[in-house]
């Protein structure tokens, strides 16, 4: 019987490093975000600093493991 290799996402966040399944990712982006829209929701398209830097930290977090499959170009952040 083969071995099969799951593939593992670096996440970054509260100061740990760790990686992390695809399963386990979308674990953590789920509470994150929808409380975040829901925030949205409520406020009429207005979002606290504190959320809008929750959404920061999950756009780092997706764009540091986009870098490392794609070292080559960075379409998403403008320099």
């Amino acid at each position: 019987m083969s071995k099969t290799t799951v593939k593992k996402y670096k996440w970054h966040a509260d100061g740990c490093n760790t990686e992390l399944t695809a399963d386990e990712v979308l674990i953590k982006l789920g509470p994150i975000f929808c409380g975040v829209m829901k925030t949205m929701n409520e406020c009429d398209g207005d979002i606290w600093m504190s959320d809008y830097q929750k959404l920061m930290g999950l756009f780092w977090n997706l764009h540091r493991n986009d870098l490392d499959e794609s070292s080559t170009t960075d379409q998403c952040v403008s320099r």
